[in-house]
């Protein structure tokens, strides 16, 4: 099933942009996603709606970090 990255939330939808495509945007209610997601968050598509992806989320997060920090040191 399809993954995607919560790029914004705006109002009561959320704007997801498809992981292997990132210019392929999905408009989602947010009352279909997970309770609590946020901006950064992913979630893969079921057959029953969407599931949040803790795991991939977190990993996603520290990469992004880790490459803040490095461009940091640079400067």
């Amino acid at each position: 099933m399809a993954i995607f990255t919560i790029d914004r939330i705006e109002g009561n939808k959320a704007v997801l942009l498809l992981r292997d495509d990132e210019r392929q945007e999905k408009d989602v209610p947010l009352s279909r996603l997970p309770m609590g997601v946020k901006q950064g968050d992913m979630v893969q598509k079921t057959e029953n709606g969407f599931i949040l992806l803790e795991e991939e989320t977190k990993a996603a997060r520290q990469k992004a970090q880790d490459l803040l920090d490095k461009l940091k040191k640079r400067h």
